[in-house]
């Protein structure tokens, strides 16, 4: 890339092309590549500086972003220019920052923001806000349950999002919690048996959800579990061969999932492993 960064975000386009934005050093620059021809090349600058934010494809191709600051803005690919989403958010126009935080696109095609905290202050926040592309308007998405940020927000084949983990108040979160997009409520959805934070949910296509590693009470965690949306329930899925946290769980075409990656100052086992959910059990770990 033309510029080093963490804490950034990767949009695949469209197009096919990736769009790279923000990050750290706290940066306003953009980029993209471009796999047709494996080189990169400038986007236009953002707006504002951000790092930890967001970056959700809206179907109209236009990318929106959240995060560091109050101000979410557009990306237009086919134009190259950012703009403002909507004069500030419900929650965003109310205080000032939102880091750590989750965007998920529902079927309807809005974006439901939820949780996270104010930059440089540990202020968690409970809040959830909707934002519609066809009005550029924000509205309320109600509070959760539970303030959290560094949480997971996995969409559900029947259209609900789960929303899991996290840093709350003075602690590991281990709850979890379900938002109806259809009654615009939060509901309960059982506790993890670890609380984590910055670990991974997978939708399978069995419409469970593999929950991986992260950081635990006790340190960086190589634990595993499955929610079941089917019977609001959770079961062990077994243990990773590394612990992970910060890590990266990709869903395969066959039904697998790949970890890869852990933490900082953690030297790991495996370089990466596979989940198979037939058997409910880690396979094919790749030796340091």
């Amino acid at each position: 890339m033309a510029k080093a960064r963490s804490s950034h975000s990767a949009t695949l386009l469209l197009s096919g092309k990736v769009l790279v934005a923000g990050g750290i050093p706290y940066s306003d620059t953009a980029e993209l590549y471009d796999p047709s021809t494996n080189t990169w090349s400038s986007a236009r600058n953002l707006t504002s500086r951000r790092s930890s934010l967001t970056a959700t494809l809206l179907p109209s191709g236009n990318v929106m972003v959240v995060g560091y600051l109050s101000s979410p803005e557009l990306y237009n690919p086919s134009s190259d220019t950012w703009s403002a989403a909507g004069a500030g958010g419900f929650w965003l126009g109310r205080l000032d920052q939102r880091q750590d935080h989750t965007a998920t696109l529902l079927p309807t095609g809005k974006v439901l923001v939820a949780g996270g905290k104010r930059s440089r202050k540990i202020q968690f926040t409970a809040s959830a806000e909707l934002y519609d592309p066809a009005s550029s308007s924000w509205s309320s998405a109600g509070d959760m349950v539970h303030a959290r940020q560094g949480h997971t927000a996995t969409l559900l084949p029947g259209g609900k999002v789960l929303v899991a983990g996290g840093f709350g108040w003075f602690r590991l979160n281990s709850s979890a919690e379900l938002y109806d997009p259809f009654s615009n409520t939060w509901s309960e959805a059982g506790r993890l048996a670890m609380a984590r934070v910055y670990h991974t949910a997978t939708l399978l296509p069995s419409g469970k959800v593999l929950f991986a590693g992260g950081q635990g009470n006790s340190g960086i965690l190589s634990s595993a579990e499955l929610y079941d949306p089917s019977k609001n329930s959770w079961s062990s899925a077994g243990n990773l061969a590394t612990k992970r946290e910060r890590h990266t769980a990709t869903l395969l075409s066959r039904g697998k999932v790949l970890a890869a990656g852990v933490g900082i100052n953690f030297v790991p086992r495996c370089r990466a492993e596979r989940y198979d959910p037939a058997s409910n059990a880690r396979n094919e770990c790749t030796p340091r």
